[in-house]
């Protein structure tokens, strides 16, 4: 019984860790391509990294979106 056992809960640690390796390494998918960082200021990165996660049309996210426009408006 004890080999069962341990022989499920290998199993189970063995699938869990090669799930969890399955996450790109590299941000190249998630970088903003079309213009370096250095001209874009940091509200508009917010706003495009608040609008590119996979819930952006919760109304938290809506709510910091505006906020940092506002933010935007304020500082020109």
């Amino acid at each position: 019984m004890k080999k069962i056992m341990l022989v499920a809960a290998a199993v189970l640690l063995s699938i869990s860790a090669a799930q969890a390796q399955q996450t790109p390494m590299d941000m190249s998918c998630c970088m903003n391509k079309k213009a370096p960082a250095a001209s874009v200021n940091e509200h508009e990165l917010a706003i495009q990294a608040h609008q590119g996660m996979n819930n952006s049309s919760s109304a938290a996210h809506q709510n910091i979106i505006e906020t940092h426009r506002k933010m935007m408006q304020e500082d020109k």
